[in-house]
């Protein structure tokens, strides 16, 4: 199912997808789903684990939409903390996967 959901999602054009689509997606996600103050507030610089919108719970399910979405696998274990660290640093190493 997996495999036939990431080959469907190709021919719908993600990877066709910008980096500017890219970080406004991991903005939009993050804003609507871990952003319960003011969704506005967030930024391509947000201080994501700092400033406590994201904690180690919240980013995984974070990484699973990431690779559910565009098809690239994010593995915790394997993710500098530099990666997760901003939306802008989760979207550059997403579109330097795809």
């Amino acid at each position: 199912m997996l495999c036939s959901e990431l080959l469907h999602r190709k021919m719908r054009g993600h990877d066709a997808m910008n980096h500017s689509d890219v970080k406004a997606f991991v903005i939009a996600t993050i804003a609507s789903e871990y952003c319960s103050d003011d969704p506005s507030t967030m930024c391509e610089e947000t201080l994501l684990m700092q400033e406590g919108l994201l904690d180690s719970f919240s980013l995984v399910k974070l990484l699973v939409t990431i690779h559910l979405h565009f098809g690239v696998p994010l593995e915790l274990d394997r993710l500098e903390e530099a990666v997760v660290r901003t939306p802008r640093s989760i979207a550059d190493h997403i579109f330097s996967k795809l």
